[in-house]
């Protein structure tokens, strides 16, 4: 699978069980590099020859404590 150098949503939303407790989401698209595609109705594959997966990353944060 191809590395992906860019990332196009980030989202940031509180945990469920601690008052510090975050989850940062990162994700990117495919940029239609994909063989089994369909784009206007029509099928669609990339000259590249290449499929380029969606990816999603859950990271799990916990921020420190303000100081006084």
């Amino acid at each position: 699978m191809p590395l992906v150098f860019r990332f196009l949503r980030v989202s940031f939303f509180p945990g469920c069980n601690h008052p510090r407790d975050f989850f940062l989401l990162v994700a990117n698209d495919n940029d239609f590099i994909t063989q089994h595609g369909f784009q206007t109705g029509a099928p669609y594959a990339d000259a590249s020859g290449v499929d380029l997966d969606t990816m999603l990353f859950v990271y799990r944060v916990t921020l420190p404590e303000a100081p006084q």
